[in-house]
Parts: structure tokens; sequence; C-alpha cells
């Protein structure tokens, strides 16, 4: 008889059996992402924000009046392009607007955490994250509204997902549209691409990225020029007073 402390979980005998146990994890995981959904439904209404400012973003471009070069817009183009991809289908419905765009990727990003926990470190770490994220109090106010955050973290997370998959090239893709949707994804791009051992898995990861990226930019350069540059990245470095950029509060 093996002696209790020097036990591997292979020597442990499972309180049930396999097909059991994976009915029981389904059903607590899924009771978390339902009663995360129901609070949500509950709570489907209009609150003040930007989220408004940037569906009315996408209705422009979805009219054919362009990002950066007729209208000015203070990210990359991506936070809108789903939008406006999509508004001859939903419309203008600010509440459906809010679903689509705002809880339904929080909702996969709480999922894509449990995924990423359970690999790591097991069920129960996976489960206990994903709830914690869902139903921590920024994480509810953040996700009532559009402001590109969710879609951007979505990415994110699903880009960590893959490389921890082994599917750097799909990482660095999928990084580079989160990148393209708000730029604070390009330090998780860095980390992740000085975490990576081999060098060929850090080419990878960086030919996803600019497959994205250098095509978006070279698009939008020669759309709207320089003040596609202005726009997504001096605004945001020259938010002091005086500033060309940024209007005063006296203004």
């Amino acid at each position: 008889m093996i002696p209790l402390r020097e036990q591997t979980p292979c020597h442990v005998k499972p309180l049930f059996r396999l097909e059991v146990t994976r009915l029981l994890e389904i059903g607590c995981a899924g009771a978390v992402f339902i009663l995360f959904a129901l609070l949500k439904a509950r709570t489907l209404y209009l609150t003040s924000g930007d989220g408004g400012l940037w569906f009315y973003a996408a209705k422009l471009w979805s009219e054919g009046v362009i990002p950066y070069r007729d209208f000015f817009v203070s990210h990359p183009p991506l936070q809108i392009a789903l939008p406006a991809f999509f508004f001859p289908l939903t419309g203008s419905n600010p509440v459906l607007l809010s679903a689509l765009y705002a809880i339904l990727p929080s909702g996969l990003s709480g999922f894509l955490i449990f995924l990423i926990g359970k690999r790591a470190w097991g069920f129960l770490a996976g489960l206990l994250a994903a709830i914690l994220f869902l139903f921590g109090e920024n994480h509810l106010m953040q996700s009532q509204h559009f402001t590109g955050i969710t879609l951007a973290l979505f990415f994110l997370l699903a880009g960590v997902y893959f490389y921890l998959g082994g599917k750097i090239l799909l990482s660095g893709v999928v990084l580079g549209i989160g990148t393209g949707t708000a730029i604070y994804v390009l330090p998780a791009f860095l980390v992740l691409l000085c975490l990576t051992r081999r060098w060929r898995d850090g080419f990878l990861l960086a030919k996803g990225y600019a497959l994205v990226l250098v095509p978006l930019h070279l698009l939008f350069l020669g759309i709207a020029g320089r003040s596609f540059i202005e726009q997504v990245y001096l605004y945001h470095l020259a938010k002091v007073a005086g500033s060309p950029y940024f209007m005063s509060v006296s203004a």
C-alpha cells in the first residue's frame, strides 16, 4: 500500500466515475454562466456612458462616412468595424447593441478565463477565476455599455488561450485583431513575445500579429493619411493643456 503522503493524483480514488464528474463540472460551469446571463438581462437598460458615441460612429461608417478622414475617432478602426458591418441588420436599438457588443463578449471572456484556468490549474481554479471575473463590480459596470474594452479583452484572452495551446500563429492573428480594436492589447503581445523561448515561435507570433496590423495601418494611412496617426496615437500622447489634439475644459 502506498503511503498517503506519497500518493499522486492517479493513486487517489475519485469520488465519482469520470462520466459523472464531467456532468457535474458542466452543470456547475453552466449554472455560473446562466446566472451571469440572467443578471445582465435583468439590468439591461440604457446607461450613461460613451457607448452611444461609438454606436453613432459605427452608424456613420455603415452609411459610407469614413472614420479618421470624415470624422474623429480616437481608437483603432476595428472597435467600430464590427458594429458598422452588422448595423444594417441590428439597427440602432441601443439595448440590443449593448447586449451584442458589450455583454456577449464579456460572457465569452469569462468562458475563456475558465478554459485557461482549467487548462493550467484544474476545473475548480478555472471556475473560481471565471466567477471572480464575471461578478466583479468593475466588470459588471464596464460590461453594461459598449466602450471597446469588452471586445478587446475578448481578443486578448483568445490570443492567450491559443498561445497556451500551442497555436502560436493564430494567437498572433487574434492579438493583432485585439490591438486593431484597442491599442492597450499591445503590451500583452509584447509580454507573450518576451516569454516565448523558441525563436521560431516568436517569429510565428510576430508574423500573425503583423498579418493583421500592417495591412490595417496601410489601408487607413492610404484613406486618411496623417490624420489616422494623429487620432489613434498622437492624440493620446498629447493630452496636456494647450495641445492641438485635446480640448481644454475652458474651451
